[in-house]
């Protein structure tokens, strides 16, 4: 017990590997139900004509729809197995930053919260990389980190 009590309180626990777990971690446990929950639900939707999503930007609901709908369960996919993770979650920053700024900026802390928490995970993914345990540093090794 003193010493996962050292190791919890230690600046320096020597665990690059922990590192690299904490990001799978965070890749999947955002990433994964993004696209179960959303992306792919919002593509079935968009499939069936039922086109009902949000214009911040004047593109037209459908197109707005299918690119957000693609990035939530394309991107994310790609996000969790680790393969051009840092664009993929660049353009879904990106997306959410435009969902929590604009479509909800008048809103309630309450009811931009889920796009907020997205926002941010995945500026977050954006900024440390996917880890070792990713396709891309299996193709790119360490300038994918």
């Amino acid at each position: 017990m003193k010493n996962f009590i050292d190791w919890l309180l230690s600046r320096n626990t020597n665990s690059e590997r922990l590192s690299d777990f904490g990001k799978v971690l965070l890749r999947v446990g955002v990433a994964l139900p993004m696209s179960i929950r959303h992306g792919w639900p919002t593509l079935a939707n968009w499939w069936r004509g039922e086109i009902s999503y949000p214009d911040p930007l004047g593109l037209g609901q459908n197109l707005t729809m299918v690119m957000m709908g693609s990035l939530e369960a394309v991107a994310t996919l790609m996000i969790v197995v680790g393969i051009l993770a840092r664009p993929a979650s660049l353009m879904l920053a990106v997306g959410f930053s435009v969902a929590v700024l604009v479509v909800h900026g008048a809103d309630d802390f309450g009811t931009k919260e889920l796009p907020y928490l997205y926002m941010v995970a995945y500026w977050a993914i954006f900024l440390i990389g996917p880890g070792r345990f990713s396709v891309d540093f299996w193709l790119f090794g360490k300038k994918a980190d």
